[in-house]
């Protein structure tokens, strides 16, 4: 069962001790003896020197997040998406990814379009002015 900063399994409470980017380094028992300990590469792919039974013993590893190793797929489960480390990439496209703000294909067309009419009018103001002999100084 899962409970704040750890889980109890069979009447024992099981803590995770954290780094600064929240993976789940060493998981202690109660009586403090080291059950786990996790080493990543920078992409969450496990150490060798790692066992493989210190490795099963609990899921929850590279950003506090659930690793599935059915099938040998070896993936973190991110809740929306799953990650997989070997290749430091997400398997699917973000379900959300158009709503985010600057990330929208039509939000850049429809900037540039804004853009370019705003330059079609300043041309047309320059040409104007010149015409008059005026002298525009502009500041951007």
């Amino acid at each position: 069962m899962l409970v704040d900063g750890g889980y109890i399994e069979g009447g024992v409470y099981h803590y995770y001790m954290t780094d600064h980017l929240g993976n789940n380094r060493v998981v202690v028992n109660a009586s403090s003896m080291v059950t786990q300990r996790n080493h990543n590469y920078p992409f969450g792919t496990a150490f060798a020197e790692n066992t493989v039974d210190e490795q099963k013993q609990q899921p929850y590893k590279y950003n506090g997040k659930e690793l599935h190793q059915m099938h040998g797929l070896n993936l973190y489960d991110y809740s929306a998406r799953y990650y997989e480390s070997a290749v430091g990439r997400f398997t699917t496209v973000d379900m959300l990814a158009e709503k985010y703000i600057d990330s929208n294909g039509g939000d850049f067309i429809r900037m540039t379009m804004e853009m370019s009419n705003i330059g079609f009018l300043m041309g047309l103001i320059i040409k104007r002015l010149q015409k008059r002999k005026i002298i525009l100084y502009l500041i951007f």
